[in-house]
């Protein structure tokens, strides 16, 4: 929470942030017209986690792509509140009508559905580049992660003693640290050890283990990416 606070404290977030009450207004619009109980907004960059998910009744979709540290997230904040969802792999080049329907105007997974209505669709984007760029692209991205250490301290999570929000949304991203450090040959752990063992802890959480794809299968799709798309 202190770290929250020292965040809504800068002056660039508090000229960019509506009025707390505005938000508690539009938060009440949401819950009357997808009547579910509270959502959080929650960012890494930007993104939506839903609160209180264990009240969602009925039917709960999920359209996802297997690879998406987005839709992990998703996965395991359903598993962690123990809401029952169906999920629907999409095909990425041939989108289905349904994901086209539930979000037209970015049309990107993971989308979450509750009785026909869409909650949230937060955007996908890997990290992968070569040459010099790759070499920015790698001090900026450690340098991002030992703030995000500094700020986990000595706590075994995020949350404290207890797996949170924000571990979930990191735990997509931890999903991905073996394939990054394969493509861009670099050690995350040796640069931060202590925000590594909190990623191995998430990464043998039961939730987590059934909602992320094998390292192995991510890697490769990382090499099919980087051919494909040359970089």
């Amino acid at each position: 929470m202190d770290w929250g606070k020292r965040c809504m404290e800068r002056e660039s977030v508090a000229t960019s942030l509506p009025d707390p009450e505005r938000i508690g207004g539009f938060i009440l619009q949401l819950k009357k017209l997808y009547r579910i109980d509270s959502f959080v907004l929650l960012s890494f960059s930007k993104f939506l986690i839903i609160q209180d998910l264990a009240t969602m009744a009925d039917e709960v979709i999920l359209l996802d792509y297997w690879a998406s540290p987005f839709g992990m997230r998703a996965r395991i904040a359903l598993r962690e509140k123990g809401v029952k969802f169906e999920c629907r792999e999409e095909n990425l080049r041939d989108k289905s009508p349904l994901l086209l329907q539930m979000n037209p105007v970015h049309k990107k997974i993971p989308v979450l559905i509750h009785n026909g209505k869409p909650v949230y669709e937060p955007a996908d984007k890997i990290w992968s580049t070569t040459g010099e760029v790759q070499e920015t692209a790698k001090k900026d991205f450690i340098e991002a992660l030992k703030i995000l250490e500094a700020e986990l301290g000595d706590k075994p999570y995020f949350g404290g003693d207890n797996f949170g929000f924000v571990d979930i949304a990191m735990t997509g991203y931890y999903s991905w640290f073996e394939p990054f450090e394969k493509c861009a040959n670099f050690s995350i752990e040796s640069e931060c050890p202590t925000l590594m063992a909190s990623a191995k802890r998430c990464l043998q959480r039961e939730s987590v283990v059934n909602s992320i794809p094998n390292p192995d299968e991510l890697f490769a799709l990382a090499l099919k990416l980087r051919k494909e798309y040359g970089v």
